[in-house]
């Protein structure tokens, strides 16, 4: 059986609470009483009833500054509010509307008129509650929807060898321990990195919808990308234990691109290359300046249908691409986003169990300022 809703009455008029808790009582409700505004204050913030209703003219703190304070501290601001004054004035209605009351009761009042606005109150309430409920569900379905696998697969790597860890220390020999944290901190790295795409995505997101003025070029010198393209290519082969896979032929040069984002290019393309290739083939990574700065990744692995590279070309819809692209992750997504942003284009080469080559276009700053 569900509890009673229960409903605060907050009056400085002993036989005016006593009435009202009889006729609610009557009704099914619980009631709670407070004998002026400060404690009916303190009993709200510590009881947080489904209801208040309040007198206005009481000594000390008001109706007025009771509504006010309640609806400036967040555990009680949504409380349905009725406020009761016996002074029929069209100034004291606004302003108790104006705080935020949810109804308005003239005393002396039939209490057929009390029951039907709590009534009211707690329907428009139960609706409210229903409707944010409805919200919150089909939130956590979209957010378990579109999780992806790279932050699901760290994460789980994370728990299940910290539980080992935790369970089973003082059994396990040292090199064992020493290869679980090993196990936990590359876990977390992969978690950290596909937590950054997320937020990258997100930024993305909010300049295709015009939210966040795009990006704009960089001005004054520009430094080569050659150590850069280099670092970052050979972290990313490094994490995956293929440094003696990679191929560099980086060329200098430079594009409109922050450096950070150009690093996360190339380490995603890379981890992308290292992911779908087999250990002990090649990953090529070139860099040469032809109207702008393009950079090409290639490998010699699973490749991709005609399909898939279809779909991959359509145009760029992030939140759907997130959940239609499982298999290439977020990866290729925040690659395409931040060079379509920094008005650059990406090409795609590739065939089934012959490998993948993406080259990235981006203009420089002369380009980029025609």
């Amino acid at each position: 059986m569900p509890a009673a809703e229960s409903i605060l009455v907050i009056d400085d008029e002993k036989f005016v609470r006593t009435a009202i808790r009889q006729i609610l009582e009557e009704k099914g409700y619980q009631v709670l009483e407070a004998e002026d505004g400060a404690t009916g204050i303190e009993l709200a913030k510590k009881e947080l009833p489904d209801l208040i209703i309040c007198d206005i003219v009481m000594e000390g703190v008001d109706g007025f500054a009771t509504l006010q304070e309640l609806r400036h501290n967040p555990p009680t601001a949504a409380i349905p509010l009725i406020i009761m004054t016996g002074y029929q004035n069209p100034n004291s209605m606004r302003l108790a509307m104006s705080l935020g009351a949810d109804d308005f009761l003239v005393k002396p009042f039939p209490l057929y008129e009390l029951l039907a606005s709590v009534e009211a109150r707690l329907k428009q309430r139960k609706v409210v509650h229903q409707a944010a409920r409805r919200e919150l569900d089909q939130l956590r379905r979209s957010i378990s929807v579109s999780l992806p696998p790279q932050l699901r697969a760290p994460l789980t790597g994370i728990l299940t060898t910290a539980r080992l860890l935790a369970n089973r220390a003082h059994d396990l020999p040292r090199e064992q321990i020493r290869d679980l944290a090993g196990l936990i901190e590359t876990s977390a790295e992969e978690l950290r990195r596909a937590s950054e795409n997320f937020i990258i995505c997100a930024q993305l997101e909010l300049v295709a919808g015009g939210e966040t003025a795009s990006a704009e070029p960089r001005s004054g010198h520009q430094p080569s990308t050659k150590r850069l393209v280099e670092d970052a290519a050979a972290g990313s082969c490094q994490r995956q234990n293929r440094q003696a896979d990679l191929r560099l032929e980086v060329a200098d040069g430079s594009a409109t691109i922050e450096d950070q984002y150009l690093a996360r290019i190339v380490e995603e393309l890379v981890d992308n290359a290292c992911e779908w290739s087999a250990p002990g083939t090649p990953v090529a990574v070139s860099t040469w300046m032809d109207s702008g700065l393009r950079l090409a990744v290639s490998d010699r692995g699973k490749g991709m249908t005609p399909e898939q590279i279809e779909r991959l070309q359509a145009p760029l819809r992030l939140g759907r691409r997130l959940q239609e692209q499982p298999r290439f992750g977020l990866g290729l997504t925040v690659v395409r986003g931040l060079v379509e942003l920094h008005g650059g284009h990406l090409e795609l080469e590739s065939e089934p169990e012959q490998g993948t080559t993406v080259t990235v276009v981006l203009p420089t700053r002369g380009a980029a300022a025609e």
